[in-house]
């Protein structure tokens, strides 16, 4: 008697690779709101959530910029910080508007973008180094605009850039979906999009095919360093104070949202729809198991393997390829 053997059909899942973060986040958001149905699936929470992460995802897009140009900027983190530090210290202690103060804050932060490109193109220096270097004196001169203290009694007028609301929702949210409409504009609709990509790919090749490689370095890391200073003001306004420590937790955080989201949506490419379900799988991921109970030392942890193993992912897939 002969047994025929049974042979299961395999289950394909539509774009399983590309799209596998969404179906993660959709899992996540299912089970959290069976396991938690009265405060996980609520307004509030998805509010909260979305205010929470709109600062970091404004550093994170910054970030993105300069990594498509195949540049890191390890500055972010203490160059929202002590953008956030200036702008509360000029108001506070010298009784500055803030329709002068937050702009002297963003011009402060361009200029270090500036300055960051002028190591990296003019000098030659690696980008990490640079803006590691960068990053290090502004953790100093934070330090000398607070005192080491953190500094309370910012003005309204202060206040009111981070804690506006429109529809209940802040202004800081607004502010990260227009950015992530911009870049994504940017990215896959002009052509300057396109060379930014061709200089992180190859820039010398990307030069020989007539691309302004130094240009477009430039521009990454200045626009890297201002929309970190910019999320600096934002949260700065929102807690209506600066701490000497703060920006300094964005750095981790945004490389491993950039990491996580190039194994996503674009596999193998920094893109800006995967940065943006990376960051949203990250901020539910926390939001639900800190409901569940967990300490806070999970976050960190958590973004840490994420980073992990996002770099662990994209190498087996350039190694396979």
């Amino acid at each position: 008697m002969s047994v025929v053997p049974i042979r299961l059909k395999t289950i394909r899942i539509p774009g399983l690779y590309r799209f596998a973060g969404l179906y993660v986040l959709v899992l996540l958001l299912i089970v959290f709101s069976l396991l938690l149905p009265e405060t996980f699936p609520t307004i509030l929470n998805f509010r909260t959530m979305l205010v929470s992460q709109s600062f970091l995802a404004i550093a994170a897009l910054g970030l993105l910029f300069a990594a498509i140009n195949g540049e890191f900027d390890l500055s972010i983190g203490f160059l929202s910080g002590f953008v956030g530090a200036l702008v509360a210290w000029l108001s506070i202690d010298h009784g500055w508007p803030a329709i002068a103060s937050a702009p002297a804050g963003m011009l402060t932060a361009a200029f270090v973008g500036l300055v960051n490109g002028f190591l990296v193109v003019k000098l030659g220096i690696m980008s990490f180094i640079a803006t590691l270097g960068t990053g290090t004196v502004l953790s100093g001169l934070t330090l000398w605009v607070t005192g080491g203290k953190v500094l309370f009694g910012m003005p309204r007028d202060l206040i009111a850039i981070g804690q506006t609301r429109w529809f209940q929702v802040q202004v800081s949210v607004y502010v990260m979906l227009a950015l992530i409409a911009a870049a994504a504009f940017v990215f896959h609709l002009r052509a300057l999009g396109q060379h930014m990509y061709a200089n992180g790919g190859n820039k010398q090749a990307a030069r020989m095919a007539g691309v302004a490689t130094d240009r477009l370095t430039w521009t990454a890391l200045v626009i890297s360093s201002t929309l970190a200073g910019l999320a600096g003001i934002l949260y700065t306004a929102n807690i209506a104070a600066a701490s000497p420590e703060a920006g300094i937790e964005l750095l981790l955080p945004s490389f491993a949202a950039i990491f996580l989201g190039s194994t996503l949506i674009v596999p193998g490419k920094f893109n800006v729809a995967g940065t943006a379900t990376a960051l949203l799988l990250l901020v539910v991921l926390v939001n639900g198991v800190q409901q569940l109970g967990a300490p806070s030392w999970v976050q960190p942890v958590f973004n840490g393997l994420a980073l992990i193993i996002a770099v662990a992912a994209a190498q087996l897939r350039a190694r396979r390829a």
